[in-house]
């Protein structure tokens, strides 16, 4: 496909900055004794390309819900389930400082019970909360609960099928809704307490059912194992509306009931200001939530026309990345060259001191939801991808390196800076050669993926925690006729040093 074809990314002119400054003091833990010292440099392009990712570890605190259409990238629905975690001995029971009392449990310490008003819950509600959206803030779209009928897995990638722990389909409940709730108030939304949220009234026969759990079997409540063999969770489905999706930070299912006071605290009648026996109703919740504690899984499948995808796996000067899943890119990393270059230096001893990883990107266009480049991009081997975010990994800067986001419209550069890589090749050779660099064949690469994640990052600036950036978000990487470069710096020991 020719560069014309990619007007719709405004392709602009690229500025390529000097790598010496990223490689002026990296290395220093290898580099050899001694001031007889020589150092070369040269610069390499790198083969890079588009590949297909269908699916990526799906264990995620913060899932998508809804549809939206992308006008290159296509259609992307995400759907989510999850657990929810129940405190051990869960219980309506209450017992407060003050004289609201209440006691439901036949072996409660306080020995007396109160009555809850119509011996049931008045209702439960399934609360979804969310701190954004992407897309049409007005387009209708409707949510609904089902009940999982099957222990979700622990390990679970983004396609999974979903639909299979929900064989009966026991439909709980189902809401319609917009992006921004027209029926709240300007002023409520204007505040700083305001998180908005999705309400779904779960069915009469879920409340009675946990109602009667609650009073005639409160064991099942006795632990989370207990819990999940009485309720393994709800999934979450978009079944209607295109337009939308929304960022869910938490589910919560709250139950709604009334208790009814005549005692006061040790079991005497209460008694009101005139001296005489008093009584009062009292409005009650108690919450339940998916929390870091169970599995949340968020599933998300992609459609795209074939004269789109197309373009973007055939593309002759641009890779791309998109989340979540999509499409990521590969970069072969020329450790055969590297050798022997590093071979051909008349030396007794040679050190690959620095190999600088300066990620050109093009600059982004604002009409695409997938414009928005993710702020940190992870590079690891290939054959280690899935592996690595299993694990719960952060970047070890041997077999994996992350970087942030960088851009400069004035200048006209946006890229992502991994440094200094150089304990990839290292490694390596080291792994696979015994550290020999003679046997080390020319074609040899090392297939890294550009993957986009989220990442935590502690006060002293490391990486604490990884994840796959589990947002609509994409960018197109310089490739194939406009390569990507890496700049190689030998470090030379002369045969007179010792």
């Amino acid at each position: 496909m020719k560069i014309k074809n990619l007007a719709l990314f405004s392709l602009g002119v690229l500025f390529f900055a000097s790598c010496s400054d990223d490689l002026s003091t990296l290395g220093s833990s290898v580099r050899p004794s001694g001031e007889d010292l020589d150092i070369k440099s040269s610069t390499m392009t790198l083969e890079s390309r588009t590949f297909k990712s269908d699916s990526v570890y799906a264990r995620t605190s913060v899932p998508l819900l809804g549809e939206i259409v992308d006008k290159f990238y296509g259609t992307i629905r995400s759907d989510y389930a999850g657990q929810f975690y129940v405190e051990p001995k869960f219980n309506l029971d209450i017992a407060t400082d003050d004289s609201t009392y209440f006691c439901i449990s036949k072996d409660h310490p306080y020995g007396y019970k109160d009555s809850l008003v119509n011996n049931a819950l008045d209702s439960i509600v399934l609360s979804i909360y969310y701190n954004g959206y992407i897309g049409d803030s007005l387009t209708p779209m409707t949510v609904t609960a089902y009940e999982l009928e099957k222990k979700l897995p622990k390990n679970f990638y983004s396609n999974m099928d979903i639909e299979k722990y929900i064989p009966s389909k026991k439909e709980l409940g189902k809401k319609t809704y917009t992006g921004i709730d027209m029926t709240i108030s300007d002023s409520i939304k204007n505040t700083s307490s305001y998180v908005p949220y999705v309400d779904i009234k779960l069915s009469n026969e879920f409340a009675k059912r946990f109602y009667k759990a609650i009073t005639e079997t409160p064991e099942v409540f006795n632990d989370q194992e207990s819990f999940q063999e009485f309720f393994q969770g709800v999934y979450l489905k978009n079944t209607q509306g295109n337009g939308t999706i929304i960022k869910v930070i938490r589910t919560d299912i709250t139950m709604f009931y009334r208790t009814y006071h005549n005692l006061a605290p040790g079991g005497a009648p209460l008694v009101g200001a005139s001296g005489k026996d008093s009584s009062y109703v009292a409005n009650r919740v108690k919450y339940i939530g998916i929390s870091p504690d169970v599995v949340q899984v968020n599933s998300v499948r992609y459609t795209n026309e074939q004269e789109n995808e197309d373009k973007i796996m055939n593309c002759d000067s641009a890779t791309y990345v998109t989340s979540p899943a999509g499409y990521f890119t590969e970069i072969d990393i020329p450790v055969g060259k590297i050798a022997k270059e590093r071979n051909s230096f008349d030396a007794d001893k040679r050190f690959v001191n620095g190999i600088s990883l300066n990620v050109q990107a093009y600059k982004p266009v604002a009409d695409i939801f997938y414009s928005t480049p993710p702020s940190y991009m992870l590079l690891v081997r290939r054959d280690k991808m899935n592996e690595f975010f299993e694990q719960n990994s952060i970047p070890d800067s041997k077999e994996s390196f992350a970087a942030s986001y960088a851009s400069d419209s004035t200048s006209g550069y946006w890229r992502y800076n991994f440094g200094n890589i150089n304990r990839l090749v290292i490694e390596y050779v080291k792994k696979e050669h015994g550290d020999n660099y003679d046997e080390v064949p020319e074609d040899a690469v090392i297939k890294m993926a550009m993957v986009p994640v989220s990442a935590t990052i502690n006060s002293y600036g490391y990486f604490t925690k990884m994840t796959n950036f589990f947002s609509p978000s994409g960018v197109v990487l310089k490739s194939g006729k406009n390569p990507q470069e890496t700049t190689i710096i030998y470090t030379l020991q002369n045969k007179n040093d010792n």
